[in-house]
């Protein structure tokens, strides 16, 4: 940031630090509280966006750009699927859901909204429109180096913090969360959370912003222009006064995640702590890249073979059980896939899922289902396959524009192999869980990466 005070360099730092607030704070204050809560977020978001943009027009003379090519075309197909769900939850049509229930028994058919939620579709629209918003805010205001380190720093110490959090709770018994009596769960560490499962990618997410800033401690040390004996006390001495302390919040998070007992957030936290780590290694290793690739994959699997042996009881007790786990999921999709084929060829609203899967549920299943433990077969439900491919395509090109800093800008490695290996984590977890539909979740993802994509792209000074 510019070190001159002026009334256009405080509004620059006002609007990086809103961005940055809410990017993190609703996943530690506001994970899994009422649907109304992401209407004020989405509100802060499109201020923020409104006043950068008349900011920013301001300045087109300065060389500033909106936004590089894939991020153009991702916020077009996203615009499109928002756009779809507010048609969805406004625009009246045949009776469906409960309407078309009463149309059977009265004989007379009522026109009725063509979501099965209109409410549940409104408040999708309005969290959709929150991430779009804030990665595309992220982009513009985290183009400076600076910037982004503070983005990994404020991402590490979310984690970091409700790590100690999940582990206070499991270690002295809580049976909250936050002020709130928690309802499912009992005996694991869920953090800020309701679900455990969110919270493991929550800290996923945490332990790649960690790793990216150990590397840039490891890369400031200046340990790789040693050699022999001289390279040997460097890294003693790099350990003994940095190492440490830097290390202790990847210990926390990996600790707490498997005190959640979430079989796939652990395994999802040591893939996506094992692709930055290999991503900066081979970015970052010159001459001795492969020892190095060799090294850090080997350093990471010590670390999890002793964090699973030594605290990974409850999570290895049911992995034992992943075979009943994995029957329940499969009628689930089943089911899901089934509603779908059955359905409205529109899909049957964002968010509208529960009201749509009880009509089709087989009786197997004897819990009231309100996710389809798979967020892709979800959403093609909800809004139908061929948006949900927009969707999917509009996620991936922002996936795209953040990892280019792997190969386009040597400086930003960190950056984007953290926004990468989380994105990734976040997205195989989707598969068995619904990690991306945590709004608290979505936002971080959306904040790291916006901020990668503008490291990747933007015209960024030293650091």
């Amino acid at each position: 940031m510019p070190s001159t005070l002026t009334s256009s360099n405080i509004l620059e730092r006002a609007l990086f630090w809103g961005t940055l607030l809410l990017g993190v704070v609703p996943a530690l204050l506001f994970a899994g509280r009422p649907l109304w809560v992401i209407a004020p977020v989405t509100i802060a978001i499109g201020v923020l966006l409104a006043i950068t943009a008349v900011w920013r027009l301001r300045q087109q003379s300065s060389g500033w750009t909106w936004s590089g090519g894939l991020l153009t075309g991702a916020a077009v197909l996203w615009a499109l699927v928002i756009v779809y769900a507010l048609y969805q939850a406004l625009m009246t049509g045949p009776s469906v859901g409960i309407w078309a229930d009463a149309a059977a028994l009265t004989g007379q058919a009522t026109p009725s909204r063509r979501s099965f939620n209109p409410g549940a579709t409104l408040n999708g629209a309005l969290r959709f429109a929150a991430y779009g918003g804030l990665c595309l805010l992220a982009y513009w205001t985290c183009r400076g180096r600076k910037e982004g380190w503070a983005v990994l720093w404020a991402i590490t110490a979310a984690a970091t913090l409700a790590a100690v959090y999940g582990i206070a709770g499991k270690v002295l018994g809580w049976e909250t969360v936050l002020w709130r009596e928690k309802l499912n769960y009992s005996g694991y560490a869920t953090g800020p959370f309701e679900n455990r499962n969110t919270f493991a990618t929550f800290l996923a997410i945490g332990i790649t912003a960690n790793i990216a800033l150990f590397a840039r401690a490891l890369r400031k040390a200046g340990l790789g222009d040693f050699v022999g004996t001289e390279r040997v006390r460097q890294i003693l001495e790099f350990g003994t006064r940095q190492g440490i302390l830097m290390a202790l919040p990847m210990l926390a998070m990996a600790g707490a995640s498997l005190m959640t007992g979430s079989r796939a957030g652990f395994a999802v936290m040591a893939l996506a702590a094992g692709i930055s780590t290999v991503a900066i290694a081979i970015r970052w290793g010159g001459g001795h890249t492969l020892l190095r690739v060799i090294s850090a994959v080997g350093s990471i699997a010590v670390i999890i073979s002793v964090l699973w042996v030594v605290g990974g009881s409850q999570t290895a007790e049911r992995a034992a059980k992943l075979e009943d786990s994995a029957s329940y999921r499969l009628e689930i999709y089943r089911d899901t896939a089934r509603a779908i084929e059955k359905g409205p060829s529109g899909g049957y609203g964002l968010g509208a899922f529960p009201e749509a899967f009880h009509r089709y549920k087989s009786t197997e299943l004897v819990n009231d289902w309100r996710r389809a433990h798979n967020s892709y077969l979800e959403l093609a439900l909800e809004i139908s396959w061929p948006m949900a491919i927009i969707a999917f395509l509009a996620i991936m090109l922002v996936i795209i524009a953040a990892a280019r800093g792997l190969w386009t800008r040597y400086r930003s490695a960190p950056f984007a192999a953290a926004a990468t290996a989380s994105a990734i984590a976040a997205t195989a977890h989707s598969l068995a869980d619904f990690p991306l539909q945590e709004p608290g979740i979505a936002l971080m993802l959306a904040l790291l990466l916006g901020a990668a994509a503008a490291q990747a792209d933007g015209r960024n000074g030293s650091g």
